[in-house]
């Protein structure tokens, strides 16, 4: 069994929220597909290797522990998930998001309105409405048990903070991509996210906004190597 902590962590910068409406944040991570894969040492690439059954792991959904905040908060603030952990224990019971081995998955983040009549503090998944969800491509990751990439280590190591947990990558340039042909998303790979939040994107159930013209960075961490 393994539990660590995810690296880099996920962290994302929201706008055009209602500064007086309430909002939780929360970050769930779904499979890409539906098969497993090995790591092909003298290619140095990911191959499949057979299909996989998620079916019997449900996702798990994190609430961001600083919801419910109003919107004005949330904007004015880098929202960091540094504390989701990931765990391979199909068994865990103690709320870690259960992820199977060399697989390949994504990170999703959603918006949700705060509704006075439910406790979302203790959600295992999300409200059939006022959820407004996002993804991003170059977030997309291998899950491993070891590091299948021996300059992974190095690269770890570069970028560990004094509390001895992977602080990212340093910020390189922002680039804008068009969303429905108005809304703008932001991505600065460091690995920080902005997102563009437009209220008539807003729908009652939960929708995925795909990016386009953003190269995935080859970045990789703890428990997961990222890639396409």
């Amino acid at each position: 069994m393994i539990i660590m902590r995810m690296f880099p962590s996920v962290r994302v910068k929201v706008k055009n929220l209602d500064p007086f409406k309430q909002y939780y944040v929360a970050m769930d991570i779904m499979p890409v597909d539906s098969k497993r894969y090995r790591y092909v040492y003298h290619s140095s690439q990911w191959m499949v290797a057979g299909n996989t059954d998620h079916s019997c792991i449900a996702p798990r959904l994190y609430v961001h522990p600083d919801s419910p905040c109003s919107g004005e908060t949330w904007m004015r603030q880098v929202i960091s998930f540094d504390r989701v952990k990931l765990t391979n224990n199909e068994m865990d019971d103690k709320g870690h998001i259960i992820l199977q081995s060399m697989h390949k998955y994504k990170p999703r983040i959603h918006i949700i309105v705060h509704d006075p009549h439910l406790d979302l503090s203790q959600i295992q998944s999300l409200p059939a409405e006022g959820v407004h969800s996002f993804s991003f491509p170059e977030t997309q990751f291998t899950t491993v048990t070891a590091y299948q990439n021996q300059q992974v280590p190095h690269l770890t190591v570069a970028f560990i903070d004094p509390k001895g947990r992977g602080c990212g990558f340093r910020v390189r340039p922002v680039r804008d991509c068009k969303v429905s042909g108005h809304t703008r998303l932001s991505c600065i790979f460091s690995p920080l996210m902005a997102v563009t939040f437009c209220p008539s994107l807003f729908s009652t159930r939960s929708q995925s906004l795909k990016l386009t013209g953003i190269r995935s960075p080859k970045a990789s961490g703890i428990l997961a190597e990222t890639g396409q």
